[in-house]
């Protein structure tokens, strides 16, 4: 799948009407992500996303592996998208959906196994 792909099934699943909103929604899902994650499996799931999102998961200027649940998690994509935390975590989940079709199923529960339970609302 492409960032276009990507962002068509953002608008899909969680009704965003324009290209900007759902490409912003993906980038900041998978920043948060990369904050959340390992390093080192953010440099994985990087390694499988079209070019244009691989940056966005990695930010070398930020701690990674921060131990913070889903409500956190969805606050900073709250925050960084400028909507409340309920209509973020239905975007996140719709690109957390994209995600999931981008990366292998070994990488998708190399994810999930950094995560706790509870993170089985997105993932």
């Amino acid at each position: 799948m492409s960032l276009d792909g990507a962002i068509v099934k953002v608008q899909r699943e969680s009704s965003v009407d324009d290209d900007d909103t759902a490409e912003a929604t993906l980038r900041a899902t998978l920043e948060v992500l990369g904050e959340r994650i390992s390093r080192e499996e953010a440099k994985d799931v990087a390694g499988q996303l079209p070019d244009e999102m691989e940056t966005w998961v990695i930010d070398w200027d930020t701690e990674s592996a921060q131990p913070f649940g889903v409500d956190e998690f969805c606050d900073r994509v709250a925050d960084r998208l400028d909507v409340d935390t309920e209509t973020a975590h239905n975007r996140a989940q719709a690109a957390v959906d994209a995600l999931e079709m981008e990366i292998s199923a070994f990488e998708r529960s190399a994810v999930q196994g950094q995560l706790p339970d509870e993170y089985d609302t997105l993932f």
